[in-house]
């Protein structure tokens, strides 16, 4: 990836935004798809996004400073494309039904998951994923299926690119919080009985 990071900036640099977004989403699109496509259970949902994601990032891109990856930066537009569709979803979904049915959707959700998709035990799993609030589901998805590193992980869930101090302890709090989320799944998968009390 440092290749496409030096290709994207010299593109910058020598004032061609356009190949500069043609070689990073090239390169970072079908990380970008998948991360949330893990986010959204609807590919149609995701892919949504994905293009809102990117109209983002062209616009955006003249304010790209290079204090960061563009990796990171990428990823810090698509979760905010991520938040502002669901706010949306949730503004339609006020205005087509009641409160209460409104808050019994979320649950219903977590809790289905197709029979033909999973084994019985990777359903179970990710039926305790689905329970997690959507700040958690992505610093899961950014740590464990991205393998971020904890200053890229900040960045994406802090905004952006920041002062080294701030960066840092962004960092240490995506750890910090990654060690909690840990804790508390192993928990509930051990009331599951997904893992023993030895694993």
């Amino acid at each position: 990836m440092e290749e496409v990071e030096t290709q994207v900036r010299s593109s910058l640099e020598a004032g061609d935004p356009r190949t500069a977004m043609t070689i990073a989403i090239s390169a970072y699109g079908p990380e970008l798809l998948g991360f949330l496509k893990a986010l959204h259970r609807r590919p149609i949902d995701a892919q949504e996004v994905f293009g809102e994601a990117c109209m983002d990032m062209w616009r955006g891109i003249g304010g790209f400073d290079g204090r960061s990856t563009f990796r990171a930066w990428a990823y810090a537009i698509t979760r905010n494309a991520h938040h502002r569709y669901l706010g949306r979803y949730l503004r339609r979904a006020r205005q087509h039904t009641g409160s209460s049915a409104l808050a019994a959707l979320p649950a219903r959700v977590r809790t289905e998951t197709a029979p033909w998709r999973k084994t019985e035990n990777k359903d179970r799993l990710e039926r305790l994923r689905q329970t997690l609030e959507p700040d958690e589901q992505m610093l899961l998805v950014l740590r464990l299926d991205r393998g971020m590193s904890w200053s890229e992980i900040g960045e994406v869930l802090g905004g952006g690119a920041a002062e080294p101090a701030l960066q840092s302890r962004r960092a240490a709090t995506a750890r910090k919080r990654f060690e909690r989320l840990r804790a508390r799944l192993k928990q509930l998968a051990l009331q599951e009985g997904l893992i023993s009390s030895r694993d």
